[in-house]
């Protein structure tokens, strides 16, 4: 009975497929969301841990350490809020403007720009031409 040798890259990818097999029954939606929700709470505490220990370096004192991290993350919270304010209503503007911004810009840029070269084409080369832009090389 003899025993037959697997080329080098076989045995390589069989242990590949089957750890790809084995990590794809354990990658679901559920677990993807529990593993960022526990990265995120782990991030938090640790944020939080670092500034009351430099409060605490600061001041000497742990109460007064965290007094002013309680400030310092109310501050935090104050700015966040205020810039995700500001930036909900600019992605509320952008939402309707947008449109409107697309209409002006087919219906009177577009012309504007085609007018344009049509004349600049009549003064440079003294005669008019017979489309300076097509509207088949323009897939907008």
């Amino acid at each position: 009975m003899t025993h037959r040798l697997a080329p080098r890259g076989r045995r390589a990818d069989a242990m590949s497929e089957s750890f790809g097999d084995m990590l794809g029954n354990y990658c679901t939606p559920t677990v993807g969301i529990g593993l960022l929700l526990t990265v995120g709470l782990l991030v938090g505490l640790m944020a939080l841990f670092v500034l009351h220990t430099l409060t605490v370096w600061v001041s000497g004192d742990p109460e007064v350490a965290f007094h002013r991290a309680r400030q310092w993350v109310g501050y935090t919270s104050s700015v966040w809020n205020s810039l995700r304010t500001l930036f909900n209503g600019a992605k509320k503007v952008a939402f309707f403007w947008v449109p409107d911004w697309n209409t002006f810009a087919k219906h009177m840029i577009e012309p504007a720009v085609y007018i344009g070269l049509d004349v600049a084409s009549q003064i440079f080369t003294g005669y008019a031409a017979n489309c300076t832009v097509e509207p088949e090389c323009c897939h907008f």
